[in-house]
C-alpha cells in the first residue's frame, strides 16, 4: 500500500462510516465463546483486534505487511502477539477464527493465500472473508 494512504487510513480507521459498519459486521459474525483464537490477516493500525479485545476475546493475533502498520499496532498497546509479512508462520489448525477484510483483492496469488487461511484454522472453524462487492468501490490504492 502507498505510504500516504495507508497513513490516511490509520487515521480514518477509528471513525469511517464504512469502516466502523464493517468491524460491527465482522463482531456480529464472531462465535460467542471468548476463548477462540482468532487471527486477523490484514489487520492494519489494529483496530479490530481492539475492539475484540475490548469485548472479552483472548486470543488474538494480527499479521500485516506493513512495518508501520505493525508499529501502529504496537504503539495502541497491542501485545506482541503481531506478524509482520506475508507468510503465516503458525501451525497447522491453530485458530478458531481467520479474518480477512478487504485483503484477498490485493493479493497476487489469492488461491494461495486462501489455501493458508484453511492450514491455520481448525476444522470446524469461522472464516470470515471480506471483499468490495462492485469494481466502483475499488480505489487507486486497490
Amino acid at each position: 500500500m502507498r505510504e500516504e494512504y495507508e497513513s490516511k487510513h490509520h487515521r480514518l480507521e477509528l471513525t469511517h462510516w464504512f469502516l466502523v459498519s464493517r468491524r460491527n459486521m465482522i463482531q456480529r459474525l464472531m462465535p460467542t465463546d471468548l476463548s477462540s483464537n482468532v487471527l486477523e490477516v490484514g489487520c492494519s493500525s489494529g483496530v479490530l483486534l481492539n475492539e475484540l479485545l475490548g469485548l472479552g476475546y483472548r486470543n488474538v493475533r494480527g499479521a500485516y505487511t506493513s512495518s508501520s502498520a505493525i508499529a501502529d499496532c504496537l504503539s495502541k498497546g497491542l501485545s506482541s502477539d503481531l506478524i509482520e509479512g506475508k507468510v503465516l508462520p503458525f501451525a497447522d489448525n491453530m485458530f478458531d477464527v481467520v479474518i480477512a477484510s478487504d485483503v484477498l483483492e490485493h493479493i497476487e496469488d489469492d488461491a494461495h493465500a486462501l489455501c493458508e487461511w484453511r492450514r491455520v484454522l481448525k476444522p470446524g472453524g469461522v472464516c470470515i472473508v471480506m471483499v468490495p462487492a462492485f469494481p466502483f468501490l475499488w480505489g487507486d490504492h486497490d
